[in-house]
């Protein structure tokens, strides 16, 4: 139990100093979003048995400014067509057809054609009942400090029927409802995903954590991102909103042979080197060579120091250079990140974990490049998109 607190007052103070250094809210954070529109995405792989429920229920939404997505991740069943039969029926329908990528490419490449203000994904095997949507929104938009908001479910079987007594923060008893704990304290430093399937987040959060991970656990992951970043909090409708569907293919009940239990322990001690990263002071060159477009940058990145005081952007911290198309490697610390903005075509980064830039990339480093377009520049860089990038970069290396 001492060590449950003691991880819990030490998430406290992490908390604490990123609102600090970086106080900062998905609403602030400038994405080209259609104004209160959801967007939905729905990935489904061999899922013609519930497809149709799983789409109707979308569909069926009291919120009617929405747009669903669905990504056929290479099926071979009829869950392709299932899903193309919905785009003669209903105008808000999208359908995307890829090979297998599995779930993580699935979901980004839904959201990566996302146009909505707030974004949500479900599975092909769930339903949500007619207000889960509006209820999740209602919050967002009542609360703009919060980033992310979760509800809570109801499982079922196979056939759709109430499944009682599993004892997963079933309240009352055997009611089949899933009552999930309203603080998310304790999400990033024990060893459960108490956000459960009924969420809704805003693009503007998602634009700074990017895509999800290729990870076992890649909602919790992405979740516990989220805590990290941005707020998050617990509806006050107590009533389910989602009904979780349990039943023999589903990953649940694969947890031993997939590993979704037996991987959450190495995710927590990652996480908890991510935690720690983000509060080291980042580099930063700003390619200054008299450029029109980025002079107001370094302006906009003094006001922002001055204005904010935000630790990590004190000009110790910050370089102008001329770099013209090549960038030259810099002697840095190890564990230093190295950032370089500039509005120049460069061919080479070594030296750089990552890079905003305007212009295309011609080296083979490229995976490094954040491309950032217009006024927005600053916005996502102050807003940690960049320090995101590099974790996510570390993250893919060491899979």
């Amino acid at each position: 139990m001492s060590f449950f607190f003691k991880s819990n007052n030490n998430f406290r103070k992490f908390k604490s100093e990123m609102t600090r250094r970086f106080p900062i809210f998905g609403a602030d954070v400038k994405c080209n979003a259609v104004e209160s529109m959801i967007s939905v995405v729905l990935p489904v792989f061999n899922g013609e048995m519930y497809l149709k429920e799983a789409v109707d229920s979308v569909l069926a939404q009291t919120y009617p400014n929405l747009e669903l997505i669905i990504v056929d991740d290479g099926s071979t069943d009829r869950s392709g067509e299932i899903a193309d039969s919905y785009l003669n029926e209903d105008d808000r329908v999208k359908v995307i057809h890829q090979k297998n990528m599995k779930l993580p490419s699935a979901l980004n490449n839904g959201f990566d054609i996302a146009r909505g203000e707030y974004y949500t994904w479900t599975s092909a095997d769930n339903r949500m009942f007619p207000d889960c949507l509006e209820v999740l929104a209602t919050e967002l938009e009542r609360d703009r400090t919060c980033d992310m908001v979760f509800g809570n479910m109801q499982l079922i079987d196979e056939n759709g029927d109430i499944l009682r007594g599993k004892g997963w923060y079933e309240l009352p008893p055997l009611s089949g409802n899933v009552i999930l704990p309203d603080s998310v304290e304790s999400l990033n430093t024990v060893a459960n995903n108490t956000i459960g399937a009924a969420f809704l987040y805003r693009a503007g959060a998602a634009a700074v954590l990017q895509p999800y991970n290729r990870f076992t656990l890649e909602d919790y992951d992405y979740f516990m991102r989220m805590n990290s970043l941005f707020s998050i909090k617990h509806i006050l409708y107590k009533k389910p909103i989602y009904e979780y569907r349990m039943h023999p293919e589903s990953l649940t009940s694969h947890d031993e042979e997939i590993g979704i239990t037996s991987s959450r322990p190495e995710l927590m001690a990652f996480d908890k080197f991510r935690r720690d990263f983000y509060l080291k002071n980042t580099k930063f060159y700003i390619d200054g060579d008299n450029s029109k477009r980025i002079l107001p940058m370094i302006d906009r990145v003094s006001s922002i120091q001055t204005a904010n005081k935000l630790a990590g952007y004190e000009p110790k911290n910050i370089g102008y250079i001329n770099i013209g198309n090549c960038a030259p490697t810099w002697e840095v610390p190890d564990g230093v990140p190295r950032m370089l903005i500039t509005d120049n075509a460069i061919s080479d980064i070594f030296g750089y974990d990552a890079v905003v830039c305007r212009n295309s990339i011609s080296s083979d480093e490229s995976k490094r490049r954040i491309c950032i377009n217009g006024s927005s520049e600053l916005s996502a860089f102050v807003s940690l998109y960049a320090k995101e990038y590099l974790i996510r970069r570390y993250e893919n290396m060491n899979q």
